[in-house]
């Protein structure tokens, strides 16, 4: 089926008769030009991913085939240094339904997510990491729900085959995420999930360039159901996020969705006030009722070094959110693409 979509409202319509000579007949903007469009999409962001592509698309597409005919996988390389590109433009030369696109340069996780969806032409949009840690196998399930009314289907890990101290960052993670954020969202809830055409572009037209997915899944309401199943290891068993860029990710997410690290930062202030208040009518009270000298700097001292250290992290949390601040007034593009196939 072809339909013509507008650059500027995003909607769309079936042929060119249905536009007026000014444009669109929605706003009368200029026409972006005609897109095929598909039942389902799915999507993965790659990065140095040379040795499971074959594999991931594999079974991707028989677990689309088992949805519908008619669809699409897309691969974002986020700038692969090894030969993911190649591997993918040679696949992409057998078989159809597959489609590539190549940033150029590592812009990270989140933008290759939104470049996805930018480029994706689905109805139906699967987002799924490309190491299969995430089962291709249950898309299935996610596109029965949306065909049944869903418009958000997103998956919730039972478990993780992650090493014991990693697994636990990441339970701390999720539990502080889905208890500081605002609104409040679904513990264990990462990237794979299935969003209607509709809830894509709304997350698309988002002007904010500090982007969490999941996060920004959970804002924009709407009908959301969920799937649970068993995250696998990754295929080569060598992570590709490493642990200071995980560690990022999850102070932007947390800010982005949270003020609790200011609201800490107002509890800090009235403590250190309470506590200088005492100390003050202490040494009054020995003062004019005593001719004892002033014990105990040793406990003023540390008391003031306990102040400063909590200052400190305040202030590290002011700073991440100028940074955001910083980020946003500089409105750069998310991503940059090279190359597309």
């Amino acid at each position: 089926m072809k339909v013509y979509k507008c650059g500027k409202c995003n909607e769309e319509f079936a042929s060119p008769g249905d536009a007026t000579a000014r444009g669109c007949p929605f706003c009368q903007a200029p026409l972006e030009g005609e897109r095929h469009v598909v039942e389902l999409s799915i999507c993965a962001p790659m990065w140095n991913e040379k040795g499971v592509i074959e594999e991931f698309v594999g079974r991707c597409a028989r677990a689309a085939e088992g949805c519908t005919p008619d669809f699409e996988i897309l691969i974002v390389d986020d700038g692969s240094r090894d030969s993911t590109w190649e591997t993918i433009k040679a696949l992409a030369q057998q078989k159809s339904f597959l489609r590539a696109v190549r940033h150029s340069r590592n812009f990270g996780l989140q933008a290759a997510v939104t470049t996805a969806l930018e480029k994706a032409r689905g109805r139906a949009i699967v987002i799924i990491d490309g190491d299969l840690e995430d089962p291709p196998e249950i898309i299935p399930e996610l596109f029965k729900k949306w065909r049944n009314g869903a418009e958000i289907v997103y998956t919730v890990k039972e478990q993780r085959k992650a090493g014991a101290f990693k697994g636990l960052l990441f339970k701390l993670f999720h539990l502080l995420f889905s208890r500081l954020a605002s609104p409040p969202m679904v513990s264990q809830s990462g990237l794979f999930c299935l969003l209607d055409r509709r809830i894509a572009e709304l997350i698309i037209r988002l002007p904010e360039r500090v982007r969490y997915m999941p996060g920004l899944r959970s804002w924009v309401g709407f009908r959301q159901e969920e799937v649970r199943y068993s995250r696998d290891r990754r295929y080569d068993a060598i992570p590709r996020q490493s642990f200071l860029r995980l560690f990022q990710m999850a102070v932007d997410a947390l800010t982005s969705f949270s003020s609790a690290p200011l609201q800490l930062g107002l509890g800090i202030g009235l403590l250190g006030l309470a506590l200088s208040l005492l100390a003050i009518l202490v040494i009054v009270c020995i003062r004019v009722f005593t001719d004892k000298a002033i014990p105990g700097w040793a406990t003023y001292s540390t008391l003031l070094v306990g102040l400063g250290g909590f200052l400190s992290l305040y202030l590290s949390f002011i700073g991440c959110y100028v940074g955001h601040i910083y980020n946003e007034v500089k409105q750069r593009p998310h991503s940059l693409i090279a190359e597309e196939t």
